[in-house]
């Protein structure tokens, strides 16, 4: 690719504009995961908070109808 006729103020400009969209995806990502940690952080608080059965309880299925 030849950028011979290309301005360096362009270039420049380009450049900057890219890092700027790097910055942003870099902060959407980080706030993706976050969310996602704090969604994984209260489903687990929710099955912590159901309580266990006692004795056989829960283990045993009835298939007839």
């Amino acid at each position: 690719m030849d950028i011979s006729g290309v301005s360096p103020e362009l270039i420049a400009l380009r450049v900057a504009e890219q890092e700027k969209v790097s910055t942003r995806l870099e902060a959407q990502a980080g706030l993706v995961k976050e969310t996602l940690d704090q969604q994984a952080n209260a489903v687990m608080q929710l099955m912590e908070a159901v309580p266990l059965p006692e004795g056989r309880s829960g283990h045993n299925v009835n298939l007839t109808v």
